[in-house]
């Protein structure tokens, strides 16, 4: 998500996306710093409300969505970013 997060219509796209993609249980969206992290997370909660206000069965939206945030120098390989997430992600008690 690091090239949408200037302009927040691709943000707002993005989650819709997410969060209406059939099938889906969890969403996962990873940004470069906190500052973004509470920003997508502002965006997810908003969108993820109004749709259900809209009257979107809750089974149509993922049970879990999660912002995590990895600086640059963390996500150098793919284990890497596993491990933060994986640590996160227990923090917040969520399963990856």
């Amino acid at each position: 998500m690091d090239s949408e997060l200037k302009d927040q219509n691709l943000i707002i796209a993005d989650v819709i996306q997410a969060c209406l993609a059939p099938n889906t249980s969890k969403v996962f969206f990873i940004v470069p710093s906190e500052e973004d992290q509470d920003k997508v997370n502002d965006i997810t909660m908003t969108i993820i409300a109004r749709l259900r206000e809209l009257g979107v069965s809750t089974k149509e939206i993922p049970r879990t969505v999660g912002v995590f945030y990895i600086l640059r120098n963390e996500a150098r390989t793919s284990e890497s970013v596993l491990r933060v997430l994986e640590a996160s992600a227990e923090d917040r008690r969520v399963t990856i």
